[in-house]
């Protein structure tokens, strides 16, 4: 199903081949290199069980597979978030659309940060008053 929906999509399957040429090379691929799939379904269930700061760790360990990994960045972000890191976020965020700009995963999360920074500094405000 995954290679069907990649001949669907050449741009992504592309960025794809893109991806496993700089992990691979040239060389014959090994277990080593698909190590990071451990890392990537740890990242997902420590997210799951609302383990943020372990999920963000082991997602910023992906990044040394795959640097400016879209799928990285937003699910940092979105941790970051929950975890009211909201400048650490908007850093992420940014990253993912220079990235790719087209893209439109939680784009619903990205577009209330600036509300969600509003309401942090008037909550602080409000307490120092």
């Amino acid at each position: 199903w995954t290679t069907y929906c990649l001949c669907q999509q050449p741009q992504y399957l592309e960025r794809v081949q893109q991806e496993v040429d700089e992990i691979i090379g040239d060389r014959r691929p090994n277990f080593d290199d698909i190590k990071w799939v451990e890392i990537l379904a740890d990242a997902h269930v420590c997210a799951q069980n609302h383990k943020s700061r372990e999920a963000i760790q082991k997602f910023t360990d992906l990044e040394a597979y795959f640097s400016n990994n879209l799928h990285i960045l937003l699910h940092k972000a979105k941790l970051q978030i929950e975890m009211d890191e909201l400048v650490d976020a908007q850093y992420n965020f940014n990253k993912a659309r220079e990235y790719d700009s087209d893209n439109m995963d939680m784009m619903g999360k990205y577009s209330f940060l600036p509300f969600f920074q509003f309401f942090s500094l008037f909550s602080i405000l409000f307490l120092i008053i």
